[in-house]
């Protein structure tokens, strides 16, 4: 696949997510929080591209074809939780594509990302987009959880990488 082929591809991947995410506002319980209890967690590893990372057990995993974008998403509310992989020189088009409210530094597995903090709402939960570039690959994670940090502190780069 060409570079301009894998920029279009995840264009559309993001425009998609963003737009899924936006409809898809988690429901609240009584208290006003997320009614969703992790009881355990499962692991999961793509050695194609290079990543580990750990998730909810009660939760759907959806690879795409290729497996260079992975979508964990709960059965039983709205939160989700997608890593994707393209090229380094995708971080313009991402950044041109988002409407960032706030960005932050952070590490994940000893590299450094950014964190774009989208939207914020009333039920705790917000869009963030974390990017990370580890050789010749960015790292697209797109998250709409509430325990999304325990995802990325699980969250390991491959040694052969």
């Amino acid at each position: 696949m060409n570079t301009k082929s894998s920029i279009i591809l995840v264009i559309a991947i993001v425009l998609l997510a963003l737009v899924g995410v936006y409809y898809l506002m988690p429901d609240k319980d009584d208290n006003g929080g997320n009614s969703q209890v992790i009881s355990d967690w499962r692991s999961y590893e793509n050695s194609a591209y290079g990543y580990s990372l750990q998730y909810p057990g009660t939760w759907a995993i959806e690879p795409n074809h290729d497996s260079s974008t992975v979508i964990f998403s709960s059965i039983d509310t709205n939160e989700e939780f997608s890593v994707s992989i393209a090229a380094p020189e995708v971080e313009s088009v991402i950044r041109d594509a988002i409407d960032i409210k706030k960005e932050d530094t952070l590490n994940i597995d000893g590299r450094e990302g950014k964190l774009f903090h989208l939207n914020d709402d009333d039920t705790g939960l917000s869009q963030k987009i974390i990017i990370v570039q580890d050789g010749e690959k960015l790292y697209y994670i797109s998250v709409y959880f509430t325990q999304y940090e325990k995802m990325l502190s699980s969250f390991k780069f491959s040694a052969n990488n």
